[in-house]
């Protein structure tokens, strides 16, 4: 009771307790769902060690074993009532928190493995350039020979001992014979037996000695061959992860490439459109509107209004002169002495509708020459008046 009422002070309480042997008072349970200020928040795992007791600010404390005082009953002997011990040998993991958001789900975890092949793919897809592919396959193309190598003297090795070891025991299996005939026949050759006895015990002595040593070093050599095998799966393993990898770059870098040659074709067309333009733009500037004009004094249109604001001046003029030549003869007036006797004025007339027809405006020449300048440049462009039949541009 003094720990489920701490807990109620501190915080909400979820419980996890595996086991038939522990008993819980209902009230205590109830007081811990009903608190004012806390939710139940979710139970995790209860094979851990102890109890563990979780706040906001990460409080916890553990306990390898707890006792549990349940009632049993009374006792009909001594009418008290008696008290069990009862030691609960199941571990209890009790979550304490003062967050009220304990209905939301967890996120899900991601796996450190997941997270290491990422990071690792993110690393070569990110790093790795086309020299140190080329590298990185020299480098293991150089490992494999000289691991493969390595495992190949030391199978050579193991094939001689082994030959040398068969040869060894023979010589043994020979000596301990000869030993034994030697002492089925002792009483007959004792004096020599007597005399190399002590030679064939050095010599086999020494045999022995030589073929321990050689299983010695065949035992060795064979720690270091698996020494050798297991670091080359070990590279073997690394190799083929590197080789997904680069599969997977290589796919970027396809799909990269691709991408990059339909921009470069985008770009090309529109090159050639922004050439196309600023070419109209130019040739607009510099021949359309000179063009545009000869073209108009050429028209119908213009030579018929032309003609007809001529055909009235004319007809305006010949009124009164008529009028006047009319009145000067009823005077006793000679026709030289009229003032708007002219005889040379037709062939001024013919003269000024050839230079009508024929002629450059002064603007449309200087406007030509500002093919570089903008729109709004070209706008603000006004003829300016100058010494001389030129004209010229003045924004």
């Amino acid at each position: 009771m003094g720990l489920l009422k701490y807990i109620d002070r501190k915080g909400h309480v979820a419980t996890e307790i595996e086991g038939d042997d522990v008993e819980m008072p209902k009230e205590t349970v109830l007081e811990g769902l009903y608190s004012k200020r806390r939710k139940l928040v979710k139970a995790v795992s209860s094979t851990v060690m102890g109890v563990s007791v979780s706040t906001e600010n990460s409080h916890s404390f553990e306990k390898d074993e707890s006792v549990v005082l349940a009632p049993c009953g009374d006792d009909t002997n001594t009418n008290t009532t008696t008290t069990t011990r009862r030691r609960v040998n199941h571990r209890k993991y009790i979550v304490v928190s003062e967050s009220s958001e304990s209905d939301e789900e967890d996120d899900p975890k991601v796996d450190d493995h997941d997270l290491d092949q990422l990071g690792g793919l993110e690393q070569v897809v990110e790093y790795m350039s086309a020299q140190e592919i080329l590298k990185w396959h020299e480098i293991k193309a150089k490992k494999e020979a000289r691991l493969l190598d390595q495992i190949a003297r030391y199978r050579m090795q193991m094939r001689l001992q082994h030959e040398k070891n068969m040869k060894l025991s023979k010589k043994v299996r020979k000596l301990e014979e000869f030993k034994r005939m030697t002492l089925d026949n002792e009483k007959e050759a004792m004096p020599m037996v007597g005399v190399n006895r002590d030679e064939h015990e050095k010599v086999v002595q020494a045999l022995q000695n030589e073929l321990a040593n050689a299983r010695a070093e065949a035992v060795y050599e064979k720690e270091k061959m698996k020494q050798a095998t297991n670091e080359f799966e070990e590279h073997k393993e690394t190799v083929e992860k590197l080789n997904k990898a680069l599969e997977v770059y290589k796919e970027m870098v396809e799909k990269l490439n691709g991408e990059l040659d339909r921009e470069k074709e985008r770009r090309g067309q529109e090159l050639v459109l922004l050439e196309r333009v600023s070419s109209e733009r130019k040739w607009l500037i510099q021949e359309g509107f000179e063009y545009v004009i000869n073209r108009l004094h050429k028209s119908g249109e213009y030579n018929r209004l032309l003609g007809a604001v001529q055909t009235k001046l004319w007809s305006s003029g010949a009124h009164y002169g008529v009028v006047a030549g009319y009145a000067h003869c009823k005077n006793g007036g000679a026709l030289k002495d009229v003032s708007l006797y002219k005889r040379e004025a037709h062939q001024e007339f013919l003269k000024a509708v050839h230079e009508l027809e024929h002629t450059r405006f002064p603007y449309v020449v200087a406007v030509s020459k500002c093919a570089e300048r903008t729109l709004d440049e070209l706008r603000a462009l006004e003829p300016m008046e100058m010494e001389g039949d030129e004209d010229v541009v003045g924004a």
